[in-house]
């Protein structure tokens, strides 16, 4: 990557400690991309990118364009996609960053990585949303609830369900509501 840096800033006809400047860190930092010895975070390239007028994605070599490219898509620094694309048959769970929806990530045995949509019940939706919530917002989200929950459109038919999946609905609430 530090050639695909190098030429890209002398392109911009800027000398190593004037980019530096432009980013706001000190020249040894450039010194240390553009020579390889370390590797800058997406954020970073992001940054130079946008003091360079180019594609942040330019700056970095063709073989590893796609593995820079998902691990900004979820998020990650490059070092943590590399990490988890060592654990081969492992899955993830991750938010996209683009689309906020979450994905499961599968690791290859050829590296690669397959992503499907995770899905989440919509009780657990409720209850990840619900818990970063405040005391007032929680108020409201019960609020709201309850007002869906009046609507005939989107109340339970009981008369509809299996007669053990009837009973097993009231003994959840017996539990949960002992003065009932």
């Amino acid at each position: 990557m530090g050639p695909e840096i190098r030429a890209a800033r002398k392109a911009a006809g800027l000398t190593q400690a004037e980019f530096a400047n432009a980013l706001g860190m000190n020249r040894a930092t450039i010194s240390k991309y553009e020579n390889g010895i370390i590797e800058p975070s997406v954020a970073q390239l992001k940054k130079m990118s946008s003091v360079l007028g180019v594609q942040w994605y330019l700056l970095v070599p063709p073989e590893d364009k796609d593995q820079y490219l998902k691990a900004d898509t979820f998020g990650m620094s490059i070092a943590s996609y590399r990490q988890m694309t060592v654990s081969v048959g492992r899955k993830l769970t991750l938010r996209d960053q683009q689309t906020g929806r979450w994905m499961d990530v599968k690791i290859l045995r050829d590296g690669e990585i397959e992503v499907s949509p995770h899905y989440i019940s919509p009780h657990d939706r409720i209850m990840f949303v619900f818990y970063r919530l405040n005391n007032k917002g929680k108020e409201k989200a019960a609020d709201a609830i309850e007002l869906i929950a009046e609507n005939p459109e989107y109340q339970l038919n009981r008369d509809a369900l299996d007669e053990d999946e009837y009973e097993h609905e009231e003994d959840e609430g017996k539990e949960e509501n002992p003065a009932k």
